[in-house]
C-alpha cells in the first residue's frame, strides 16, 4: 500500500494523500494505473502499450507535462487495484 504524493492522476480521481492497494505486476496492461519509480522515487502513472516491447508513462493531469518518461527510464512496481479515501 502506498499514500500518493503527487497530483498526477487528478482525472483518474486519485488525489494526493489517497491510499492505493498495488498488485505486484511488471507487465501492465495498456492504460493500467501503475506505481512506478521515476528517478528513484515512486510515482503513479498511466501506462499506454506503444508497441509490443515499448510502453509511456503518462500523467492524467491538464496542469503537469503529459508524458513523464517510457518504460525503459521507470522499473515498474505494480498495478493500482484499489484507492481509500480518509474524509
Amino acid at each position: 500500500m502506498f499514500q500518493v504524493r503527487d497530483h498526477s492522476l487528478t482525472e483518474e480521481e486519485i488525489q494526493q494523500g489517497d491510499l492505493i492497494l498495488v498488485q505486484a505486476c511488471s507487465t501492465p496492461q495498456d492504460r493500467d494505473t501503475i506505481v512506478v519509480l521515476v528517478g528513484g522515487k515512486p510515482t503513479v502513472k498511466k501506462f499506454y502499450q506503444e508497441d509490443e516491447e515499448r510502453g509511456g508513462l503518462q500523467s492524467t493531469n491538464e496542469e503537469l507535462k503529459a508524458t513523464i518518461a517510457n518504460t525503459d527510464q521507470a522499473k515498474i512496481l505494480g498495478r493500482v487495484v484499489a484507492v481509500i479515501r480518509k474524509y
